[in-house]
């Protein structure tokens, strides 16, 4: 479309569209050749340019040619650069050069036609400005300087702080020279005794190994020995008081042994059981003898009463049944005596039997013979229990015995070896109390042998350090210096750059004012102007709009303005630059369906201005609207020699692309016209 064909010509001539971004594809999806070639002829004098570009999205190639005579690559931008914009070749980015300077003041693309109003900030405009006035070069400089110079001033700052670090040293490294003490100090500390010490510790069982007397890690390996010779003497510190326990456990099992030896008590104690036994034997059979006697008798009175019961119940049936004549025998009865012996057999009761006193007697004995026998089979358990308990701790007595080193197996020889043990440890420790004494000591006479070394080490350490802190502060001193130097350069530059381009943009005032009023967007706000300024050292560039009838100063557009006003706001901008500045890429203007964004009124206007313009440079104009092509084409109509009008049409799009039409606007023959 209209666009894609803009896009094209600015592709061609910087390689990149930067409103599409950095990695935006310029080859067709419905390409067959997998690639994008623009093919753009330029005339330059009496020279014929040709700028051909080709990309499949992975490399980008481009070849120019000059009357005929083609180069690539390298050589090729190189050329470009040289012929279209010069100051790109001075640049770090020659390629955003080109394209700031084609899109700012040749091609106004259709979806950014506000930017320079709205979108960029005040530094952005004015390095717009500054590199289509020929000052971008400085503005760089200006920046790069800028850059530089916050970088030395990071790598002073950096300096005077490894200064500073460096003071604080000499100052600890002298505290530590004044700690030494005396530097008089007497080495009388000889091979000789410090080699012995630590073979006797060694020969004491300390691991350790025999460092030099003047290695670096002497006095540590002193520390280290000490602080093993004290686990040795911590472990014999245990010994003793293990064989000083176990001294107090043979007292206790001497005292547990004794008694084991005496068998007067088991013997009294399996008599005792004896005779327990024998009495309860006599206590059952004579319990037994009671039982069977209680029981005859207790027979005997049951059947007794059982007679007694039988009369009882007799007596009263025939008190009952009891007439003159017996109902059995039949025998005349004398109820005057026979009566009375009836009721007093019927009132006889069954007294209760009681057991014998006998038997009662015989539980008691049996009681008292078991309770007997119960307590000597007890009293002998206790004695089996307590005769275990002391061979138990007999045995573990003997197995820590054989623990610390005792062979024997008799218990009673375990005294004397304790003490014999005792001793031998107790020995040992003031031995190993001995040698700690002499590490000590030994320590001390290393510590002060070394201290003139090491006041050696620590003089040499400060004067290193002290001509460090020299040499930086003569680094420094030049480094704020050429800081200084620095400064008044970037001073000058920066009012000399904006001193530039505030006149260039002065110059450019009475145009882009007479560009503004013809399109005539505001009835107040008539005026326009560009305001350059500086603010913390950097350039800044402002648009404004003036009330003259009302005499309100600038304003700022984006707050009085509407959106189309600030459409023919920065139209109007866009076109005194290219119109107003001496040197520009191509002496053409692009615009992409400008009068998109514009009412009727300005548009008219525009048209008017491009009419005008026509004659200082070729223009290009698109546009959606078909009344309006035709107006454009009649406005813009070739009314002199050599002028030429050319209507492109695109239409029918299709994958291949759109259909296109070209047609020549031709010169009107009447040179006069009368509207009605």
């Amino acid at each position: 479309g209209k666009t894609s064909f803009f896009d094209a010509l600015l592709w061609a001539l910087a390689g990149q569209i930067p409103r599409l971004g950095e990695k935006a594809s310029c080859v067709s999806r419905y390409g067959l050749s997998g690639q994008a070639r623009v093919s753009v002829e330029l005339r330059q004098r009496d020279d014929t340019l040709r700028v051909t570009r080709i990309t499949d999205d992975e490399t980008q190639r481009l070849l120019f040619a000059v009357n005929g005579e083609t180069i690539s690559d390298a050589r090729a931008e190189s050329e470009l650069y040289r012929r279209l914009w010069p100051d790109a070749q001075v640049t770090g980015n020659s390629g955003e050069a080109l394209t700031g300077a084609l899109t700012r003041s040749v091609y106004l693309q259709q979806d950014r036609v506000r930017d320079f109003v709205e979108a960029d900030n005040r530094r952005q405009r004015f390095a717009a400005i500054s590199e289509l006035v020929g000052v971008g070069r400085v503005t760089e400089l200006h920046s790069d300087l800028d850059k530089s110079r916050r970088a030395w001033s990071r790598a002073t700052n950096q300096k005077q702080r490894q200064r500073d670090d460096l003071e604080i040293s000499v100052d600890q490294v002298r505290r530590r020279i004044d700690d030494l003490g005396d530097k008089s100090a007497v080495l009388y500390l000889t091979e000789v005794e410090w080699t012995n010490w630590w073979v006797a510790i060694q020969e004491a069982g300390v691991d350790a190994e025999t460092p030099r007397i003047d290695s670096a890690g002497a006095a540590d390996s002193l520390d280290g020995a000490i602080r093993n010779l004290d686990a040795v003497r911590r472990s014999e510190r245990r010994v003793v008081d293990q064989a000083r326990e176990m001294l107090q456990r043979w007292e206790f099992v001497r005292e547990l042994v004794a008694p084991v030896e005496d068998e007067t008590l088991l013997g009294e104690l399996e008599s005792a059981i004896e005779r327990a036994k024998d009495a309860v034997g006599v206590a059952e059979d004579n319990l037994a003898a009671v039982r069977e006697k209680t029981a005859d008798e207790l027979a005997n009175r049951v059947e007794e009463q059982d007679s007694i019961r039988a009369r009882a119940a007799l007596a009263e049936l025939a008190l009952r049944l009891l007439e003159d004549v017996c109902p059995v025998c039949e025998q005349v009865i004398n109820r005057d005596e026979l009566i009375p012996r009836l009721q007093t057999l019927a009132a006889l009761e069954p007294t209760e039997v009681a057991f014998s006193d006998g038997v009662d007697q015989a539980l008691k004995e049996k009681a008292l013979a078991d309770s007997a026998l119960v307590a000597a089979e007890q009293q002998m358990a206790e004695v089996h229990r307590s005769h275990r308990e002391r061979v138990a701790q007999t045995s573990e007595f003997m197995r820590d015995m054989e623990a610390l080193g005792f062979v024997s197996k008799d218990w009673r020889e375990a005294h004397d070896w304790l003490e014999r043990h005792v001793e031998v440890a107790r020995r040992r420790i003031n031995a190993l109390d001995e040698l700690r004494r002499q590490g000590e000591a030994l320590a001390i006479k290393h510590a002060r042998s070394t201290e003139a070394s090491r006041r050696r080490d620590l003089e040499q350490q400060l004067a290193i350090i002290t001509k460090r802190v020299r040499q930086l502060d003569v680094d420094l001193s030049h480094r704020r210096r050429t800081s200084k130097i620095a400064s008044r350069l970037l001073t000058q530059l920066r009012d000399a750059e904006s001193r530039i381009v505030e006149a260039r943009v002065q110059n450019l005032s009475p145009l882009l004012t007479r560009i503004y009023r013809r399109m005539d967007p505001h009835p107040s706000f008539r005026d326009v102007g560009l305001h350059a300024t500086t603010y913390y050292g950097r350039g800044r560039l402002r648009p404004t709009v003036t009330d003259p009838t009302h005499d309100f100063g600038p304003q700022d557009p984006n707050v009085v303005l509407s959106s189309s006003q600030i459409n023919v706001l920065a139209l109007s901008i866009f076109l005194s630059l290219n119109l107003g500045l001496a040197t520009l890429p191509l002496t053409a203007v692009f615009l992409d369906d400008p009068v998109q964004s514009l009412d009727n009124i300005n548009l008219l206007g525009l048209t008017d201005l491009l009419r005008r313009a026509k004659a200082e440079r070729q223009v290009f104009v698109s546009t959606h609207d078909t009344k309006l092509g035709r107006l454009l084409a009649r406005k813009l109509r070739p009314i002199r020699d050599g002028e030429r009008t050319i209507v492109t049409t695109l239409q029918n799009w299709s994958p291949k692309g759109p259909h296109t039409s070209t047609r020549d606007v031709h010169r009107e023959s009447t040179d006069l016209r009368v509207v009605a």
